[in-house]
């Protein structure tokens, strides 16, 4: 009756929960369809089966292709330690080399065909000597075997009772890793090479170097990045690259190689320039919005406004200062400039006004002198028309004509110029202060005058007059 695959979980996990980490479980994993044996392999890794107990099983014979596939596929899909358990009786003299050990070595040579034979253990060898040293599994460093081929080994202890009593492992050649990394050009013209934990490079593009100690440009660096496991960058290789030291190392194996990575020195100064150009790119767009924005409010915030005060200014230059001048409403420098030619335009303006007030005070003076001086001249020339008068009546009178009659005269109004006047005479001789003399020529229809006695224009004064005339 076989277990089903449901119930092999079931039996591995009540048998660890038993042992609780005790007791490594190997558990059986064989199954006819190697697909089968895999997917079992895989379940017993995942509940923490220290190995799986693996056969070739069939109901045909195999080859030992076929059984070597099996074995490689389950172990390499599962990632689960596997112990073969050969069909093969497990006693006689096949797999023991000359000295009696049980040695045996399986290889796939050139044609594809399994090989096996068995070898002579050196003690100081490190697959041997580094497990019996340890007691953990090791990966060796890199050598080349008896066919010039480059290896490592991967070397397990098989213990009993906590003992070491034998060790298994495999060796993996590394031509073709190496092959691989060559082919590798990280950064556009870089290259991965690989290092033994001894120092040794195990990949290298040139070939000449394979198996030599590293004797570049920061070898300290890399003693250093192997044995304490940490990063380290090298500069100052002749072509200006920059190598970087990656140390790793497999889980379980207890040993350190490193990756060797060297990039080209343009991979840091392209980005380097790049940036360099995009900060400049950045920083011309910048300077031309900055310049931009500073012209613009060049142009609101000060030129139109200074372009507005320098228009005041020619207008006040050209005598122009009624027109007032726009204030900012700022108390910055063109504020207080505005404010200044306000005061001085209205200083100006207020100057202007009063000067124009000036000169036409000057004219009405002018005007009223000139207007005084013709009233003036007009009285001076009726007193001469009237002293005219008088003297020629008198004249008359003084001829012995005394038909000149006697009355009161108050006015002397000139109808012809239109003009009233106070003349006081000094020729008459003053009565009294309420009487009033006016004397009327009289001459008769028979008698001519002369032109010049003929009453002209009727004359009133408005000074008063007390006289008495006589004959």
């Amino acid at each position: 009756m076989y277990l089903s695959r449901e119930e092999r979980r079931r039996a591995l996990a009540l048998a660890l929960e038993e042992t609780a980490g005790r007791t490594p479980i190997v558990v059986g994993v064989g199954a006819l369809r190697t697909d089968e044996a895999v997917r079992l392999a895989q379940d017993a890794k995942a509940l923490g089966a220290a190995a799986g107990l693996l056969a070739a099983v069939s109901n045909i014979p195999l080859t030992e292709d076929e059984v070597f596939e099996h074995f490689s596929t389950v172990a390499r899909e599962s990632r689960l330690p596997i112990v073969i358990k050969s069909p093969k009786p497990t006693i006689g003299t096949e797999g023991l080399n000359k000295e009696g050990f049980f040695t045996p070595y399986w290889t796939k040579g050139d044609n594809g065909q399994m090989e096996f034979s068995t070898w002579t253990i050196k003690p100081e060898d490190e697959y041997y000597s580094g497990v019996l040293k340890s007691g953990k599994a090791i990966i060796t460093s890199p050598y080349l075997t008896n066919m010039k081929k480059l290896v490592t080994s991967v070397s397990v202890p098989v213990k009993l009772d906590g003992k070491v009593v034998g060790m298994a492992g495999v060796d993996i050649k590394l031509d073709d890793l190496t092959a691989s990394l060559a082919q590798m050009k990280p950064f556009e013209g870089g290259s991965v090479m690989l290092l033994a934990s001894n120092g040794k490079w195990l990949t290298h593009p040139n070939k000449d170097n394979l198996m030599k100690d590293y004797a570049d440009v920061g070898a300290a660096d890399v003693k250093q990045s192997l044995a304490d496991g940490k990063m380290r960058v090298v500069t100052g290789l002749p072509d200006g690259s920059v190598r970087l030291i990656y140390p790793f190392t497999a889980s379980g194996m207890n040993t350190t190689w490193a990756t060797v990575l060297d990039v080209p020195p343009a991979v840091f100064s392209a980005p380097v320039w790049q940036q360099v150009y995009n900060t400049l790119l950045g920083g011309v767009l910048i300077l031309a919005v900055t310049l931009g924005v500073i012209l613009l409010a060049s142009q609101m915030l000060i030129k139109k406004p200074l372009t507005a005060v320098l228009g005041a200014v020619r207008k006040m230059a050209d005598g122009n200062y009624k027109d007032q001048i726009t204030q900012t409403g700022k108390k910055d420098e063109l504020g207080s400039l505005t404010a200044a030619l306000e005061k001085f335009r209205f200083a100006l303006a207020r100057g202007e006004e009063m000067q124009a007030e000036q000169e036409q005070l000057g004219q009405q003076i002018e005007t009223e002198r000139k207007r005084q001086s013709d009233l003036d001249n007009a009285k001076a020339e009726d007193l001469h028309h009237f002293v005219e008068l008088v003297q020629s009546r008198f004249n008359v009178l003084a001829a012995g004509d005394l038909t000149v009659r006697r009355t009161s005269v108050l006015r002397l109004n000139s109808t012809q110029s239109g003009r009233t006047s106070s003349l006081p005479s000094p020729l008459l001789k003053k009565r009294s202060a309420t009487s009033h003399v006016q004397f009327t020529p009289f001459v008769p229809a028979s008698v001519k005058s002369p032109p010049h006695l003929l009453p002209r224009q009727a004359f009133s004064f408005s000074d008063t007059i007390s006289s008495e005339f006589r004959g």
